[in-house]
């Protein structure tokens, strides 16, 4: 469209037309075209991502020339030190101080922070929403504690890999949002004591500390309107019953759990009928041994459950039922291919789903198969005690599936080379694909089918490679295909084909962004690693048996 067609539009059209582009995208179209369209992308609220699929010299570059120009319209800005390794300190050594250069800054995401740019996050103290992600932690002395001192904040993310004991909190009577991948239920009294405002609160993995007692509640927490739990086998239903009765207000309940108790429906009765504002429901629930039959099927078909429009799938192979509230209003759904559906869903149950982890099983008369419209993201894992018909398999998915809408695909079953390739044929979008090496070598023929080997070579920006390494003598054929990616992640056994594969690869893989290499053969270390050949404007970090490049 000519500018001078641009310029006939309303602002209210060309509003719109700026909703359906990132801002880097808004800006490179529509910048210096004229005061008009410059006053209207300034009036935008930008959120920045600066944290993936972005080259060390285009990080620069935006940094300059978008970030700094347009610094009063950006409102989110997302950082990481995975692919873009070292990224979080050169962005805090650029625009520092943060609140000045951007005023109306209020979320900021850091994923795998190092303990000096942990040091300078906490002195940002004008942020209403932080998210922190570090699987070191605790190793890294990184306190999470400095962090609810910021007066602003009302909404926390915090991912790490242990559990967050509540001394390494403090209270903030701001703070809204929490969301804590490990905690015990003991201290959740305390964590009420300490966030008085919390409105929303999730725990991806619930636990019992046997050294403590259970929450001493002494009034009803008020507040709280969403609740979401992943419990670990310990945490018993009682104690799950015993934490809703205190929490009156509560809109929307979320609960992964192991257990029998955690599908009888009379105790489900009882508690939530005092939960009068309890409007959505969330059950996934892994029985420890089979116990389906009618009786179980008519117990949540009662007047007192029929207040909310329910849905309940049994997934035979693992004993797991799922119970919520239709329609299905998480991102995520783990199901088996074939669900027995206690009570039956409509066919927009999971219009909401955008990314389905998939186990196989086998396929049995009678059961009912959901479908999934917007998924944009699949994992297929397989059930080891069962056998897959892999041609049933390719019906089923291209029944559940709008194929054309799957970006990002992870395979961890051994398909058949010829299913594997009709599959490709009907993925357009296909960017990103993740599986194990021994799966990669059936199917794609061990890289002797040409057919599959030109799909992945013309689709993938990003491949990651699980499991095993891949063997150096296969690395020119593995170059060869993948040629044409800006994201690789592999593993390899030495030192010694580290240096072989890492100089090729940066060398001929003219795109590529960011190059992660494992070494899983042997327990040498990189520490000494005299790197050679590295080329400017490449960021690279060595840890002891990992190495990452941004180039």
């Amino acid at each position: 469209m000519s500018i001078s067609k641009l310029e006939d539009l309303a602002n209210e059209i060309l509003l719109d037309i700026f909703d359906y582009l990132r801002p880097f995208e808004l800006i490179h179209t529509f910048h210096m075209l004229n005061n008009r369209f410059e006053i209207l992308i300034t009036q935008q609220q930008m959120s920045i991502n600066l944290s993936t699929n972005l080259s060390f010299n285009d990080f620069n570059k935006y940094c300059s020339n978008i970030l700094a120009p347009y610094s009063s319209s950006i409102h989110a800005i997302y950082l990481s030190n995975i692919e873009t390794c070292g990224g979080i300190k050169l962005f805090l050594m650029k625009f520092s101080p943060i609140e000045i250069t951007f005023p109306n800054l209020h979320t900021m995401s850091f994923i795998e922070p190092n303990i000096n740019d942990y040091k300078q996050i906490i002195k940002i103290q004008h942020l209403t929403s932080i998210h922190i992600k570090s699987n070191k932690m605790f190793e890294q002395q990184i306190h999470p504690a400095f962090l609810f001192d910021n007066s602003h904040l009302e909404t926390c993310i915090l991912s790490y890999d242990d559990i967050l004991f509540v001394n390494k909190l403090r209270p903030n009577s701001s703070l809204t949002r929490l969301i804590l991948d490990g905690f015990y239920i003991n201290d959740l009294h305390t964590l009420f004591c300490f966030y008085p405002s919390l409105e929303h609160l999730t725990i991806h993995r619930l636990a019992v500390n046997f050294q403590g007692f259970l929450p001493p509640f002494n009034l009803p927490f008020q507040t709280l309107r969403t609740l979401k739990l992943n419990c670990l086998y310990t945490v018993r239903f009682e104690y799950i019953t015993y934490l809703l009765s205190f929490l009156p207000q509560l809109h929307r309940f979320t609960l992964i759990a192991v257990g029998i108790d955690f599908i009888n429906s009379e105790q489900w009765t009882e508690i939530l009928t005092l939960s009068k504002y309890l409007r959505f429901l969330l059950f996934d629930i892994k029985a420890v041994s089979d116990i389906f039959d009618d009786e179980l099927v008519s117990s949540f078909q009662t007047p007192f459950w029929n207040q909310w429009s329910i849905s309940i799938d049994y997934s035979q192979d693992n004993k797991k039922y799922h119970l919520f509230t239709v329609p299905y209003r998480r991102c995520s759904f783990i199901s088996t291919i074939h669900c027995l559906p206690i009570i039956e869903a409509p066919y927009n149950t999971f219009n909401s789903v955008t990314d389905l982890y998939l186990k196989t099983n086998m396929p049995m008369e009678n059961y009912a198969q959901h479908t999934y419209p917007n998924v944009c993201a699949l994992q297929i894992y397989e059930n080891a005690i069962v056998t897959v018909n892999y041609s049933t398999l390719f019906t089923q998915l291209c029944t559940m599936l709008n194929l054309c809408k799957l970006v990002h695909f992870e395979l961890f079953i051994p398909l058949p080379t010829d299913t594997f390739l009709a599959l490709l044929k009907l993925t357009p979008c296909l960017r990103y694909f993740k599986t194990d090496y021994t799966i990669l070598m059936t199917i794609t023929d061990c890289f002797q089918n040409n057919d599959v080997c030109c799909q992945l070579h013309n689709k993938l920006d990003k491949f990651v490679l699980r499991r095993e390494a891949l063997p150096i003598i296969q690395s020119d054929r593995f170059l060869e295909i993948f040629s044409e990616l800006k994201h690789l992640r592999i593993n390899l056994n030495t030192i010694h084909d580290l240096r072989q594969v890492a100089s090729k690869f940066i060398k001929y893989m003219t795109k590529l962004v960011t190059l992660h290499i494992y070494l899983v053969g042997s327990n040498e270390s990189t520490d000494t690693l005299e790197w050679e050949g590295i080329i400017n404007n490449i960021s690279y970090e060595i840890a002891k048996r990992h190495i990452k490049i941004w180039k």
